[in-house]
């Protein structure tokens, strides 16, 4: 997402818990692994509940709030997808903005967290159905410096041509699809938890079944 700097270039270990965004003071974080005939990967689900201020971004000349107190980001990173969707909502749960990261593979870190290999080239989509890709520039600059190689660049143009042309051709079906992965996050009974409080310490729970 767009907190990569431009002065380092490089494929970025990214964790969906997002904790480089230092605004977030208290949050909670669910993470679960669903396989089934709707969805076959990780969903993961960001609570605000306390920032040190909104974030805002510029989207098609109009300044939007993206991050605030009460708002939610829903995380849906396919097994096999080379792709994660971030879905972002307000506090009233009113779509922002989907934020796609192309991805050279995804794991798991040694405390549960899913992460995923960014390999810059992103898309995103707005409630209209409006598609734009992003950071193609910081792509070709990190190719012509080797951080990534042909075949990389080659897996982030062919899965954004994939999307465009597939599930985000849709809007109306997209934004279905999202609700249903929403409520399997919400649902799931099976799940990592991680709850940061004011102070900055973490608290995980690991529940099961």
């Amino acid at each position: 997402m767009r907190w990569r700097t431009v002065k380092k270039l490089e494929i970025k270990h990214s964790r969906f818990t997002y904790d480089n965004w230092k605004c977030m003071k208290q949050k909670n974080y669910k993470q679960v692994l669903i396989e089934n005939d709707l969805f076959q990967g990780y969903g993961a689900r960001i609570l605000f509940e306390q920032l040190s201020k909104p974030q805002y971004w510029m989207w098609r000349g109009k300044k939007i709030k993206v991050c605030e107190d009460g708002g939610s980001w829903i995380m849906m990173i396919p097994a096999e997808g080379n792709y994660a969707i971030t879905w972002m909502l307000d506090k009233f749960q009113h779509t922002i903005l989907w934020y796609v990261d192309m991805l050279d593979g995804i794991g798991l870190d040694r405390d549960g967290v899913v992460y995923g290999n960014d390999i810059f080239l992103d898309l995103i989509v707005d409630p209209s159905g409006y598609v734009k890709e992003d950071d193609r520039e910081e792509m070709e600059r990190a190719f012509a410096a080797g951080v990534i190689n042909q075949s990389q660049k080659e897996l982030a143009e062919k899965t954004a041509k994939s999307l465009k042309n597939g599930l985000l051709k849709d809007v109306d079906s997209f934004l279905e699809w999202s609700w249903k992965i929403k409520r399997e996050i919400e649902q799931s009974k099976e799940s990592l938890v991680i709850r940061k409080r004011k102070d900055g310490t973490e608290k995980y729970i690991h529940k099961q079944k």
